[in-house]
């Protein structure tokens, strides 16, 4: 067995358990195996890298970069167009005055939160970060508005804070990273305050776009993206662990993500 063969590790389905799948190959790239569990039809990826692959070889900064190559080469006209629709992202652009209004000005933990740029004053931030590169970029930043941030997996670093110390945590990009995304949404449950919200952005499995690109959907990244989630079982897995559940652009069908607000009831 090889040194890469033995660090890959075999999944059941993350929305319920089951073992049974069956193979999904116009999705899948060599070696990493995309199936839809027989059981609730959750989508996912079989075959994923160990922890410490994902840490060393695939970190998020490594990964996107090969991405947005690949996207330009193999769809230049889609992208131009997609670029041109700028109206698409004025989401993001907003992102920094809607996260004030979501959580109000207190204390947000961004899970992922890279080099540390998406929480505007005078939030004060928090972050939970994989890459140590990154780590050493956003943590200075941090404690110089009275936050930090901290290195590791978000389920293990989840245990550091305090029950309730959060008035909002953002995940934007992360939900469909997560092998175990189920312990994540609890574990954020209880370090936010009764009332707090989750502030979610991920690639929509059940998106329009996805349906006409097939296997070339942009939500598809190998082998970092693990999960795919349509809205409905964004929404089951939110009220299994007790959140109210708001889809935020359910009006944008042609968006390849979405934006979701998951509250933790104020009693």
């Amino acid at each position: 067995m090889t040194e890469h063969a033995a660090a890959v590790i075999e999944r059941v389905c993350p929305a319920c358990g089951s073992d049974a799948a069956s193979p999904r190959p116009q999705f899948s790239r060599d070696p990493w195996r995309v199936v839809a569990c027989q059981d609730c039809g959750f989508v996912y990826m079989k075959t994923v890298p160990d922890y410490a692959r994902l840490v060393e070889e695939f970190a998020w900064e490594k990964t996107w970069a090969a991405e947005k190559v690949r996207r330009r080469s193999e769809r230049p006209l889609f992208r131009a167009l997609d670029q041109a629709l700028s109206f698409r992202w004025k989401f993001r652009k907003d992102a920094g005055a809607r996260y004030r209004q979501l959580f109000g000005d207190g204390r947000v933990l961004d899970i992922g939160c890279g080099p540390g740029d998406s929480l505007p004053e005078p939030l004060i931030p928090y972050g939970i970060e994989l890459s140590a590169g990154l780590h050493a970029v956003s943590d200075p930043k941090f404690r110089a508005r009275g936050g930090y941030v901290v290195l590791g997996p978000a389920i293990d670093k989840l245990a550091e804070f305090e029950e309730g110390f959060f008035d909002g945590v953002l995940m934007s990009s992360i939900l469909e990273h997560e092998m175990n995304p189920k312990a994540l949404l609890a574990g954020v449950r209880r370090v936010l305050k009764p009332g707090g919200k989750l502030y979610l952005k991920l690639p929509n499995f059940g998106s329009s776009n996805r349906k006409v690109m097939g296997g070339k959907w942009c939500g598809f990244r190998y082998p970092d993206h693990v999960n795919y989630f349509t809205v409905g079982q964004v929404a089951d897995m939110a009220r299994e662990n007790d959140y109210q559940f708001r889809h935020l652009n359910r009006f944008s069908p042609f968006s390849d993500n979405m934006h979701v607000l998951l509250t933790r009831p104020a009693s």
